[in-house]
């Protein structure tokens, strides 16, 4: 205690020389100058835009377009795809540059220099060639690119992006383990196809899409389910209550049938879902 009066009396003393010291080898020291900034920069984003939610590159409004569709044979033995020869579109490397917003000459350098895991697949001329979970792997973590560093190759943004590339298969798809999916022999509830596909929810099989009415490179589909909503609309103050039978409860939209304005996701809450 005696040592913090101490130097809190000296340093009130002698601030005023300290604060000149500094802004002399500012002025004169380019690299204290720059670790200056970059503390700064740091700071900033720690301090003044934590609460600023950062929101991922939405591919769909894009508009993006395969420039080639790859057959592929399912590699991996733990994947309901395993041996089934099916069709995925893939992208070269100026959609990526389109979905992070630089140029494709940077995106290169970006795997040349091994700040990103090379993608696994490649066309006759060398190409590299990407999935679509690969590119959600990327658009999902494109505001991470804004966070300083210390190191460029550990900016959080490569860092994601690699981790979110070794969660997907053997296929470079995002995997449809065994465990959690499994063909019925029951049509399917869309198509009435049959085999229909099941999804393990809990401890339930839900049926899901089937690979007649999405692909099997495509992991996103519709599952059944039913849910209760509750929620007020802040509007105008209507009580919102009802069960509906939903695919997916993520892409649930609820409208306010008093003035049928849209509700915000804090406005109403899921209440089951089975």
């Amino acid at each position: 205690m005696e040592e913090e009066k101490y130097f809190k009396k000296w340093y009130d003393e002698n601030k005023g020389k300290l604060s000149e010291k500094r802004k002399e080898k500012y002025e004169k020291d380019s690299e204290y100058r720059e670790k200056r900034r970059n503390e700064a920069r740091r700071y900033y984003w720690m301090q003044k835009r934590r609460a600023v939610k950062m929101e991922a590159v939405d591919i769909d409004k894009l508009e993006l377009k395969p420039n080639e569709i790859l057959t592929i044979e399912g590699q991996d033995r733990d994947d309901v795809r395993y041996g089934m020869e099916f069709e995925v579109p893939v992208y070269y490397t100026s959609a990526v540059a389109k979905v992070v917003s630089r140029s494709s000459l940077t995106v290169r350098l970006w795997f040349l220099n091994g700040y990103l895991d090379e993608v696994g697949y490649r066309n006759v001329m060398d190409y590299r060639m990407f999935t679509r979970d690969q590119l959600e792997c990327i658009a999902q973590n494109v505001p991470l690119l804004k966070l300083p560093s210390k190191s460029f190759a550990k900016t959080p943004f490569f860092v994601r992006v690699n981790k979110c590339f070794a969660e997907l298969n053997e296929d470079k798809l995002k995997p449809m383990k065994k465990d959690e999916w499994r063909f019925d022999l029951a049509p399917c509830p869309w198509c009435s196809k049959t085999p229909s596909l099941q999804k393990r929810v809990g401890k339930q099989w839900k049926y899901a899409q089937c690979f007649e009415c999405v692909p099997p490179g495509d992991s996103d589909r519709d599952i059944e389910g039913t849910v209760e909503v509750d929620g007020k609309c802040d509007a105008c103050g209507k009580m919102i209550l009802f069960q509906k039978d939903i695919a997916d409860s993520r892409k649930l939209t609820v409208l306010c049938d008093k003035c049928g304005r849209k509700l915000r996701e804090r406005e109403f809450v899921i209440r089951r879902e089975r």
